[in-house]
């Protein structure tokens, strides 16, 4: 396994950005996940949503020896989505340590096989952005309804900043605890996808827009979480 080279401090200070499509992005939304996988078994695909470049300053997460950080998720495991755990082992390789449980045999949740490859680029937040999303304020300006529709109605990718600390993460415990009072895995999050209807229209079958599909690093271990949540 390659060692985290991210503090919580840089996870922590990295400046809010959202994910723009850009011919000349480095980072890569979608497609197929172009990985070499190890650990346990994957009984149907797993989707790619990102991958970070991370010689760009932006990228909140540095793993050492690795330009690129996969972010992968189980969209089409169990009813409601699954939960994935997996280790940076070298670049474009992954050690899965945790999945949910697939059953063929139940109704698909998500359909499509890859999601739709765009190339981006990470744009910071302004402070005024930053300060819409983080109200619950409906009577909004004219501006700020502008800058909304920018920022797809609240609904845009989003990594970096301050997000959101998890004190508990995954199913097993923790492989490099520095707390021996706390068995699993901890650690701030790093990215949030929610299932919106823009860009691309409904692609998320079964999942509704309040989903939010969430990416969390254990600063113990270096391992990767990967779960949903419900705004």
């Amino acid at each position: 396994m390659t060692t985290l080279v991210s503090s919580i401090e840089d996870v922590t200070r990295s400046k809010s950005c959202r994910v723009n499509w850009s011919r000349w992005g480095s980072h890569r939304f979608g497609g197929e996940p172009r990985l070499d996988y190890s650990g346990l078994k994957l009984p149907a695909p797993v989707h790619h949503l990102l991958s970070l470049d991370t010689s760009d300053s932006r990228s909140p997460v540095r793993f050492e020896g690795i330009r690129f950080v996969p972010l992968i998720y189980p969209l089409a495991y169990s009813a409601g989505g699954g939960q994935i755990s997996y280790q940076v082992v070298g670049e474009g390789k992954i050690k899965i340590t945790h999945l949910s449980e697939y059953r063929a045999d139940d109704p698909p949740y998500f359909i499509l096989d890859v999601l739709p490859e765009r190339r981006a680029s990470l744009v910071a937040l302004s402070y005024a952005e930053r300060r819409i999303l983080g109200s619950d304020i409906r009577d909004r300006s004219l501006l700020d309804r502008w800058r909304m529709r920018r920022l797809w109605n609240g609904e845009c990718f989003r990594v970096a900043g301050i997000m959101k600390y998890h004190s508990s993460l995954g199913a097993s415990p923790c492989p490099a605890p520095t707390n021996q009072d706390r068995r699993n895995c901890s650690g701030w999050g790093f990215a949030d996808f929610p299932a919106s209807k823009q860009p691309f229209g409904d692609i998320w079958h079964e999942y509704s827009s309040d989903v939010w599909f969430c990416f969390a690093v254990c600063f113990d271990c270096g391992t990767i979480h990967a779960f949903n949540e419900c705004t």
